[in-house]
This record gives C-alpha cells, sequence and structure tokens, in this order.
C-alpha cells in the first residue's frame, strides 16, 4: 500500500488575548475541529484559566494540506479524515 507524504501548513490564523495568564497558572487548552474540507481543516482553539475559570485566549487556525515534497494542495488522506471524524 502506497502512503502519500503530506504536511499540514498554517493558512490563516485569528487569535484573541482576552486575560493574561501568571507564571504557574493552572490552563487547560481545548483544540476541536470545527470544519473539514478535501484539502483543509478549521480548528477552533480555547485557553482557559482553571483557578480564574474562564477563557483567557481564543483562536481560529486553518490548516492547508499539502504534498510533503511539492508543497502543492493536496486531497487529505482517507484515513486521516476518518480519525478526525470518528
Amino acid at each position: 500500500m502506497h502512503h502519500q507524504a503530506i504536511i499540514f501548513a498554517v493558512k490563516s490564523l485569528s487569535a484573541e488575548y482576552l486575560f493574561p495568564a501568571k507564571f504557574n497558572d493552572l490552563l487547560t487548552v481545548h483544540t476541536e475541529i470545527e470544519k473539514s474540507w478535501h484539502a483543509s481543516l478549521v480548528f477552533s482553539q480555547k485557553i482557559m484559566g482553571l483557578e480564574q475559570n474562564k477563557v483567557l485566549f481564543k483562536a481560529q487556525i486553518t490548516v492547508a494540506c499539502l504534498d510533503a515534497i511539492s508543497f502543492k494542495s493536496c486531497v487529505i488522506p482517507s484515513a486521516i479524515l476518518e480519525k478526525i471524524n470518528g
């Protein structure tokens, strides 16, 4: 079986720094895939301060699937999409 060598590259990023975190703060990072297309994914990410119980940072990241040799856009392999979509 032939496996295509792929990489994911950040295409765009939107970030909001809502509140500061301090050294030794306990944080949790939540990441989820909002959308998937044939050749790209959109992630949303939140960083929560556990002691403050609020969102400190949020971002939306779009990544493109690229052929690892040519760096041209390519379809996300079905095996990866199956794992992403459960």
